[in-house]
């Protein structure tokens, strides 16, 4: 069941006043509060408001009868509402507090199963939602009562005949049958009376007086107080819900609100007004379109220009066309205000615009007699401050410093509220003001607005952290040290912390001047109070003063001596490396840096590297083992795999090297970075010697069409061709001996000769290839063999002649072959061989 008041107050002239309307209505009344304005003899004002709203909930049973009534009300410009819970039996009603001791939500448990229930329902005041629990095993109706955002509750036990005229104690009553909560959005109940705190700390004056009267209504009035004819719609309360969400500032809902509105009470009573102020909210609203702000705009003032807030709209109409950059229209509106509505406070604040417009050199005399006009017809308080503020501005880009300084004191001491209503705009004027050098101002609206922002929130922070700097600089000393506590009591954990904390002990330790007087103060107090905490602090001052100038190798020195915990250790260990780029440097860094450091991809990519070049494979394993695991950029991936497997190949963990080298080769191909193939060397390796000999093989073949003549494919090469000799496989010998030696022909090397050549040779003969071994043997005898080397080709060449039947060329190298050394292993063969074929050609 809902009674609504609505009170239309047209064309009156009475003195402005508060006056009290009762309205009775079942069980409880509500005060309302009907406010009456004077206007000027023969102008009038048509004022719609909503006074008040009350909402019944439908009664349920449960053992007794349990009634439930929610109030909305007004005192003193403050909103309320109040939720009754009255019962026949007693029950109770508990708070629940958070770690700030306000109170979250409040729980009441009621013995007993209802016959109904309601619904939950949510509202600008409570939520308000029920469940069954069973506590010592019996059933309760637990009532939770939840305040809506931005909005405080306390629970008062009551008696339960309310028509009693006195206040309402609050009190720890475990059990009542009657309870009231009240939620208000303010630091205190509106409505609390002085002289009832006096005596029983809080009480509620409370405007309800209980009535068994039906609840008469009253109507609209005219001109002469008599009822007219008209029944409030619905439309009367999307406009008194539009007028609230305005009164909050929350434009981006009111818009939503008004586009529902207009589209759905086309024919609405409120149309001028809900336009007006979707016109109000887009200008307010960050990131508006201002094209459809001027077609609103010049909509409206077409059909209500003798409005009264036709100046207001005209110049939110000129400050659209000035975001699009159409100056001249803009002007055009700023001239019209000033013109046909010179006496509205819109007027001042059109000459501040126009002078906002002049930016040129030869306006620099112009524009500051528009301020100055703009700001001496400023029709309140909030104009003056916006146009003084707007004339500060233009005087300190201007290098007018004084004038500057004059201005925004007198904002500061007339309406210091400006800059919280326009908290983003003042910090950042107090960021310009700071960066002209005028740090003092500076730091006086960033401490002024740290002082009422969120606790805890970034801005808050950063406001605190700029207010301690900008003091420092200003030379005020106490405020800054002010700044800087309360920053770190409110974010010891903040990354800034141990700045601002260094900063400040710099204000304390009051050292002024450069760096190198900074550092010879503190080593002075180190050398004068060792071991003490005036000592520790001037070793973290003076670590600090080292690293602002990037001297992170001399911090890195002083390392033993801080805190291990302190964040200044890694981060010079992390500026050191990512500046270092020689790489014994890096390495002698790196021996006592910590694991965990935060270094970017490319800096871990310079160090890795260097780390392995100077042989540290165990300390990079540490580094970095666990790093980048995660990577998305697969041509990054295969760079570090790239590393990762090398290291691994060192440290002797071929599993996971062969892994890794997998997918580097796999990368590489897919990201076309033939830089990284050559990985497939220590796989190849690693496969081999881990009996892996088939998928070696595979590797090999794709070395070989990769890297076609590189030598080092001639280890490869080797491996595989004593792999062969093993096997005694005469095909893969000739295969594997012929590349060796091609690959030695083409890189001018000799590596594996004449090992290879003999190998070769021997399975040519052994195939009956008596000429291709004869080939490879003489090719051999043409380069510079040692000694014995050399007889042994001469012994199977020999022999190869023999077999063809040239014994005459096979004496001859024997002969020769003996005459190098006739004592060694393959000279006596020679020796041997020359004595059976001499005897030989001897017989008939």
């Amino acid at each position: 069941m809902y009674f609504k008041a609505h009170i239309r107050v047209t064309f009156i002239e009475y003195v402005c006043r508060e006056t009290t309307l009762k309205i009775p209505a079942y069980k409880y009344k509500i005060k309302a509060k009907i406010k009456l304005y004077e206007m000027p003899k023969g102008k009038y004002v048509n004022m719609r408001f909503l006074t008040f709203m009350i909402m019944i909930f439908s009664s349920f049973s449960l053992l007794g009868a349990l009634e439930i009534t929610l109030n909305y009300g007004k005192e003193k410009g403050e909103d309320f509402a109040v939720l009754n819970l009255k019962n026949n039996h007693e029950f109770t009603c508990k708070p629940n507090t958070n770690l700030k001791n306000q109170i979250d939500s409040i729980s009441c448990y009621i013995q007993g199963i209802p016959q109904s229930g309601f619904n939950p329902a949510k509202g600008p005041f409570f939520n308000l939602s029920y469940n069954m629990v069973k506590i010592d095993s019996k059933d309760y109706m637990k009532i939770e009562v939840v305040p809506a955002k931005d909005m405080q509750v306390r629970l008062f036990s009551t008696f339960l005949d309310l028509k009693t005229p006195l206040g309402i104690p609050s009190g720890e009553r475990s059990n009542a049958k009657s309870f009231q909560i009240v939620a208000y959005s303010g630091v205190r109940i509106p409505f609390l009376d002085p002289s009832y705190e006096v005596k029983n700390k809080d009480a509620i004056n409370f405007p309800v007086t209980i009535l068994d009267t039906e609840a008469p209504t009253l109507g609209e009035l005219d001109v002469n107080r008599r009822p007219l004819k008209y029944e409030v719609g619905q439309d009367f309360e999307a406009f008194s819900n539009i007028k609230d969400l305005m009164d909050k500032k929350e434009y981006l809902n009111a818009l939503n609100a008004i586009a529902h509105a207009l589209k759905t009470y086309k024919n609405s009573l409120f149309i001028k007004d809900m336009t007006y102020y979707a016109i109000v909210a887009l200008s307010k609203q960050p990131g508006s379109d201002p094209a459809s702000i001027i077609t609103r705009a010049k909509d409206w003032i077409s059909v209500y220009s003798r409005d009264e807030k036709a100046p207001e709209v005209i110049y939110y109409l000129a400050l659209a066309y000035i975001k699009q950059n159409s100056l001249a229209n803009a002007k055009y509106y700023l001239v019209r205000i000033i013109s046909e509505y010179p006496n509205s406070r819109y007027s001042p604040l059109a000459r501040m615009s126009l002078a906002n417009m002049l930016t040129a050199k030869s306006d620099l005399k112009q524009a500051p007699l528009l301020y100055r006009r703009a700001y001496e017809e400023a029709k309140d308080l909030e104009s003056a401050s916006q146009i003084a503020i707007s004339w500060a501005l233009f005087s300190l880009n201007n290098d007018d410093l004084a004038n500057t300084n004059n201005l925004i004191e007198k904002v500061l001491k007339a309406n210091p509220s400006y800059f919280l209503e326009h908290a983003e705009k003042s910090y950042l004027l107090a960021k310009e003001l700071a960066d002209k050098g005028v740090y003092a101002l500076a730091a006086r609206i960033a401490f002024y607005l740290s002082q009422n922002s969120e606790v805890p929130s970034k801005m808050h922070a950063d406001m605190l952290n700029n207010a301690g700097i900008y003091f420092a600089q200003a030379k005020d000393y106490d405020d800054a040290h002010k700044a800087n506590s309360l920053f770190l009591h409110h974010y010891p954990d903040s990354p800034l912390a141990s700045r601002v904390k260094s900063r400040d002990d710099s204000i304390l330790f009051g050292v002024d001047g450069s760096n190198d007087k900074k550092l010879a103060r503190y080593d002075y107090l180190l050398k004068t109070y060792p071991n003490t905490p005036i000592a520790k602090k001037a070793l973290e001052l003076k670590a600090k003063v080292l690293y602002d100038e990037k001297r992170y190798e001399d911090v890195i020195a002083l390392s033993p001596l801080l805190d291990s915990t302190s964040p200044l250790i890694a981060n010079a260990y992390k500026n050191a490396l990512m500046t270092e780029n020689d790489c014994k440097k890096i390495a002698s860094i790196t021996k006592d840096a910590p694991n965990d450091l935060d270094l970017d991809f490319d800096t871990s990519m310079k160090v890795f590297s260097c780390m392995q070049k100077e042989h540290l494979y165990q300390k990079a394993n540490l580094m970095f083992k666990d790093k980048y695991k995660d990577i998305d950029d697969s041509a990054k991936l295969a760079s570090w795999l790239y590393l990762q497997a090398k290291n691994l190949y060192a440290l002797g963990d071929d599993k996971d090297a062969i892994k890794a080298s997998y997918d580097v080769l796999d990368l590489a191909f897919a990201n076309d970075k033939p830089e990284y193939y050559d990985i497939g060397f220590p796989l190849f390796n690693a496969l081999f010697n881990g009996n892996k000999k088939d998928e070696a093989i595979k590797v090999a073949k794709q070395l070989d069409a990769r890297f076609k003549d590189d030598p080092r494919l001639l280890m490869v090469h080797f491996n595989l061709l004593n792999l062969a000799d093993t096997k005694r496989d005469r095909s893969a010998i000739k295969l594997e001996a012929s590349r060796i030696l091609e690959l030695q022909a083409k890189n001018n090397r000799s590596d594996f000769s004449p090992y290879a050549d003999f190998l070769l040779a021997d399975a040519e003969s052994d195939d009956k290839e008596y000429d291709a071994a004869l080939k490879v043997l003489n090719n051999a005898l043409s380069k510079d063999l040692k000694p014995q080397d050399k007889q042994q080709a001469l012994y199977k060449s020999a022999n190869i002649y023999y077999t063809k039947g040239d014994k005459q060329e096979s004496i001859k190298r024997l002969e020769t072959c003996k005459a190098i050394d006739s004592d060694s292993s393959f000279g006596i063969l020679c020796s041997n061989a020359l004595g059976l074929q001499q005897d030989t050609s001897k017989l008939p």
